[in-house]
């Protein structure tokens, strides 16, 4: 088989050991062909991340410290899951409804589950329902907002501060692409927030004048983008529009992150549209990891947590099994060295060759 062969071949480059039994692995994502640059976007930072094989596929000004606007409530959402009962009662004080700006129109002294306002902040942005979680789960929005620190910081958050639990301007409110994107993994892996960002519309019960309370979901590309899965819009001034966007097709799923910019919602599908249509998984290689630069195409030593067993089976001698074990490695595409290129260039022929 023309895969395992190559496979063999690049094994034997890279130094390989006999062993007995082979082992699957699941191939990280590499390119059919030479991938080119990423998009030209007006964001001032951006981040586009493979969750699959947990690879940033491109990034820009990924650590520049920014206002974060509402994504801030995707911590408070985190911490209302992590430390909070969903199920307890919030009564809405007048602290909540006088936030201002964004809001589900709360009514001071109204009575709602927490889980409830967890998500009328994240479909809708509410910051009086922001608020309102704020002090039930931290007694006071002062004491949540050091929970909500000290939540970063164990989260790896170290471009991060919170002021507040909604994400209004404030000198003490920011993040970065790449601390954003660290965050939304964490939401993500609660199964009612994840499908709490992912849900279109919001209904609470009427105000107390009878008032219909309706509200859709502020993500635009649940409506627009094929496979979106949320995950939160933010807006203010200082912030400009900031956006952390996820999708899935074919079993992959990737994460995008824009700050500052006029065209979030643009800007996330167009670097989701280069994520999947500029990247695809090669059977075989599992020790490889990629990463894009704009103008290099060079191989440099990651830091993996452990290392992994690859075993190749070559056809044209079917008696002699290989395993190579090594760290993974980041190849980022643009102008390629010699010899490299070349080798990527045979092998990715060989794999989309049909068999003899």
């Amino acid at each position: 088989m023309r895969v395992a062969f190559a496979a063999t071949l690049l094994v034997g480059v890279m130094g390989a050991t006999a062993t007995a039994s082979p082992l699957w692995v699941e191939p990280p994502p590499l390119p059919w062909t030479l991938v080119p640059d990423p998009p030209d976007l007006s964001a001032e930072s951006w981040l586009l991340f493979d969750e699959r094989h947990g690879a940033v596929l491109a990034e820009h000004n990924a650590d520049q410290r920014r206002p974060m606007a509402s994504t801030t409530k995707l911590m408070t959402a985190l911490l209302a899951v992590e430390v909070g009962d969903l199920s307890s009662p919030v009564r809405v004080s007048e602290a909540a409804v006088s936030v201002g700006e964004a809001g589900v129109d709360l009514v001071e002294g109204e009575v709602f589950l927490l889980r409830t306002l967890v998500r009328a902040l994240l479909i809708r942005s509410g910051n009086d329902a922001a608020y309102a979680v704020a002090e039930n789960v931290g007694g006071s929005a002062r004491e949540f907002v050091a929970i909500m620190n000290q939540r970063a910081s164990e989260l790896g958050l170290h471009d991060t501060s919170y002021a507040n639990p909604h994400g209004l301007d404030h000198p003490d409110q920011y993040s970065t692409a790449r601390d954003l994107l660290v965050l939304t993994r964490a939401v993500l892996s609660h199964p009612e927030l994840a499908e709490a960002v992912a849900t279109r519309q919001i209904s609470l019960r009427d105000s107390p004048d009878g008032q219909e309370r309706v509200f859709t979901n502020t993500n635009q590309l649940l409506f627009d983008y094929e496979g979106a899965i949320g995950v939160k819009t933010g807006y203010t001034d200082d912030a400009g529009r900031v956006l952390v966007a996820g999708a899935e097709r074919q079993g992959r799923r990737l994460l995008a992150v824009v700050m500052n910019t006029d065209e979030h919602f643009s800007e996330a599908g167009t670097l989701l549209d280069y994520g999947f249509d500029s990247f695809g998984s090669v059977p075989g290689l599992a020790f490889a990891d990629l990463r894009i630069s704009r103008s290099q195409l060079l191989a440099e030593a990651a830091t993996p947590t452990t290392s992994a067993d690859l075993t190749v089976e070559a056809a044209e001698a079917p008696e002699v099994e290989v395993t190579v074990t090594r760290r993974p490695v980041a190849i980022r595409v643009g102008e390629p060295p010699g010899g490299l290129a070349d080798l990527l260039g045979w092998m990715l022929g060989m794999f989309s060759s049909e068999d003899p």
